[in-house]
């Protein structure tokens, strides 16, 4: 599923606004035009009445006696009141209603005035039409209202008591002046349509104006951004660069003359990589947001599991500055929510990572609560440091990429200025969103609202104690896994990947076979037995999308990992879908390099103790002692907790065999993983390695080695010691 937001609704709205805008100006700019039009069409029908009264009937004569006829005086000064006022208004910087409308009515009683001066000429009654055709061009219809019954009105009552002015001749016809004003409206008929019509027009083009420019400040605004991204990233990018180069560049000229030298110049080199790593990473997450790719995987997840593991991955850092990395819960816990857990993770990851970085002394701490006041329940994390603090003025820009405190914070600290865009922009796809809160004296809140989905039927745990949430073991002892005779192909290209992953497989005591390309691996692991399958996907001849799918359709059930530099969710997915077991993103961490092979393998973690036999002695007492919740199992609601759990064990321990005996890998798979979360949220985190493991062999369709793990969480479910009745009282 992914969430969408009414950002459509407000764009449309946007250039709906525009486009009337462009209409109302485009509409202005066609009334003034039109009003000056008339405006020069008065003055020359002002003189041609004036003309036309001189030629017809210059004088008057009485007798020997002439004078000047009244025609040319109606001429002059009717024709002059007529076409002056108009004039005056179509000037003005402003064409308002009372202007058209001016218009209008001078028009057509210039008109009368015409038909008056020529004698009542069938002929010149086409002016009446023409000034009508002439008024259309306002695009507005209601000035033809006045012009029209102003023509009817005159045509009327001239027939009736001087129908020689309008006619010609000097008997009544009423017939006539009926029939010109039906020839009237018979025009005003198409001419309202013209009129309409044409508003639409000019409507559309507006429109499409409208969205032109808004396309273009669209694309003036990418290209800004995307100028102001470019040197940003190219400025970030060059920093780690600059670090490896040069110390690569050290250490090749031999510069380093002592061992602890040489060591610190290789941390310089493994730092200013796990940068520009990060820095690609994080640019390639933001691209993709940006660009609206970004896929969000709504599912079934436990957010105190999400979170512990945040924690868990987290604490080192922690330790190593000697701050605490404290989480608690104001409300009860849900079981289980409706969200992406990969994307929870990755803006816990960052948030809480920022805040270990801006830390020197004090604590981080994770404060957690459900909030159902709203109409969709939601998951309130509060992320709270010690830490330098962010000025008032400097949270504005705070989520923009790139952007962070000052200029000082990147040089003292480090970072990309990613990660909280990365995180607002996650947490909104989440249905939610990322604020920094204010607080009183030092220190940083952020706090991520995300949406739960639907809350019914889940089962709400108490709010779960912090020490549920310690390490079994918190100690600075390196892990070390310890992998078991086994056979495995390399299939990858690049000769220094080879070398590296050889070298450490070797080392962990596994054969190897190499395989330069895709088509050379389908060709050797079908003719041999291997125990895993390393394969790269982008190679020449035949890639490793390719070849996977070859050997599954081949019957070859082998775990296959896939080793890939796109690191993006759906690149996963695609692993998968070509039927890979698990999935690895380049450069290759040799931690979890050991970690996915030991996963494939089904070898439990084992660590080397600086103190090897009381490492075993510890594992042999914890192995036989009574286990019990890591709950505050003292407290009545706890306890409850803790019941709930064995018995739901016991169905999910009958759930498991059934599922082997059918081999049904897809249900292992399922009960197998809601018994994972379920013990870590009921305080027994010895259970999710053995679930872990078969909820890989359901994965991978190999129930080889399920029994066993069936077998030692029965033994773990014997030693559940379940707190005394006297407590549920």
């Amino acid at each position: 599923m992914t969430k969408h937001t009414d950002s459509g609704c407000l764009y449309n709205d946007t250039i709906e606004t525009r486009a009337r805008e462009i209409f109302a100006e485009d509409r202005q700019h066609v009334y003034q035009y039109t009003d000056r039009m008339f405006a020069g069409l008065m003055i020359v029908q002002w003189i041609g009445a004036i003309l036309a009264a001189l030629y017809i009937s210059p004088l008057t004569w009485e007798g020997a006696s002439s004078a000047i006829h009244i025609h040319v005086w109606l001429a002059v000064f009717l024709g002059g009141i007529l076409a002056s006022f108009p004039v005056y208004l179509a000037w003005r910087p402003i064409a308002g209603i009372p202007t058209r409308y001016v218009m209008a009515i001078s028009q057509v009683l210039f008109s009368s005035l015409l038909i008056h001066l020529m004698g009542g000429r069938i002929e010149t009654h086409f002016h009446v039409f023409g000034s009508l055709a002439f008024l259309a061009m306002y695009r507005d219809w209601k000035v033809l209202i006045p012009a029209t019954l102003i023509v009817a009105v005159d045509h009327l009552l001239r027939g009736i008591y001087w129908p020689e002015s309008v006619y010609g001749i000097s008997g009544v016809i009423l017939l006539r002046s009926f029939e010109h004003a039906a020839w009237v409206l018979f025009e005003d008929f198409f001419l309202i349509l013209s009129c309409r019509n044409s508003v639409k027009e000019m409507m559309a083009s507006a429109r499409q104006r409208a969205e032109l420019e808004s396309t273009k400040y669209a694309a003036e605004a990418a290209d800004r951004a995307k100028s102001e991204f470019l040197a940003n990233m190219s400025h970030e990018i060059r920093t780690p660069l600059n670090g490896i180069l040069g110390f690569t560049d050290v250490m090749i000229q031999g510069i380093a003359n002592t061992e602890n030298e040489r060591r610190e110049y290789l941390g310089h080199l493994q730092t200013s990589g796990r940068h520009l790593l990060e820095l690609i990473n994080n640019i390639l997450d933001i691209s993709k947001i940006e660009a609206g790719q970004m896929t969000i995987e709504l599912r079934s997840c436990s957010p105190h599991q999400v979170i512990s593991e945040v924690l868990s991955i987290m604490r080192v850092q922690a330790q190593r500055k000697n701050i605490d990395l404290e989480y608690k819960w104001h409300s009860q816990a849900p079981e289980s929510i409706t969200t992406d857990p990969t994307k929870l993770r990755q803006m816990l990851l960052n948030l809480v990572g920022n805040a270990i970085k801006f830390t020197e002394r004090g604590s981080v701490k994770i404060e957690v609560q459900l909030d159902t006041t709203q109409h969709e329940p939601l998951l309130i994390l509060d992320v709270i440091d010690s830490g330098i603090g962010i000025p008032l003025e400097k949270r504005a820009n705070l989520f923009e990429p790139f952007v962070q405190a000052d200029s000082s914070v990147v040089r003292k600290f480090g970072g990309t200025g990613l990660g909280l865009a990365i995180s607002r922009r996650i947490a909104r796809a989440l249905g939610g969103d990322v604020v920094i809160k204010d607080t009183q004296g030092s220190g940083t809140t952020f706090r991520i609202t995300i949406d739960t989905g639907s809350l019914d039927d889940i089962f709400m745990l108490p709010a779960p104690s912090s020490d549920a949430l310690q390490s079994q073991r918190e100690n600075s002892q390196k892990e070390i896994i310890h992998l078991p005779p086994a056979k495995v192909l390399l299939v990858e290209d690049g000769e220094i990947n080879r070398k590296l992953i050889e070298a450490v497989l070797a080392e962990s005591g596994l054969e190897i076979e190499i395989a330069e390309n895709g088509q050379i691996g389908v060709e050797k692991a079908l003719q041999n037995n291997y125990d895993i399958i390393l394969m790269d996907m982008q190679m020449p001849v035949k890639d490793g999308y390719t070849a996977a799918t070859e050997l599954r359709q081949s019957g070859i059930e082998t775990p296959i990992i896939a080793m890939t530099a796109h690191a993006m969710l759906d690149d996963e997915q695609k692993c998968l879908a070509a039927g890979c077991s698990g999935y690895l993103s380049k450069p290759i961490n040799i931690s979890r390099l050991l970690t996915t092979v030991a996963d494939a393998l089904y070898v439990p973690h084992q660590v080397d103790a600086i103190d090897t036999q009381a490492a075993e002695a510890e594992d042999h007492e914890r192995n036989e002692n009574p286990l019990t919740s890591s709950l505050p199992t003292h407290k009545p609601v706890f306890a409850k907790v803790v019941v709930k759990f064995v018995e739901y064990l016991e169905k999910q321990l009958v759930l498991i065999q059934e599922a082997i005996d059918n081999e049904d890998h897809a249900r292992l798979a399922w009960v197998a993983h809601d018994l994972k979360g379920t013990a870590g949220s009921a305080g027994f985190a010895d259970f999710t390695e053995p679930a872990f493991r078969l909820e890989l062999m359901g994965k991978n369709k190999d129930l080889h080695a399920a029994q066993a793990s069936l077998v030692e969480l029965t033994k773990l479910s014997k030693r559940i010691v379940v707190p005394e009745m006297e407590v549920l009282a």
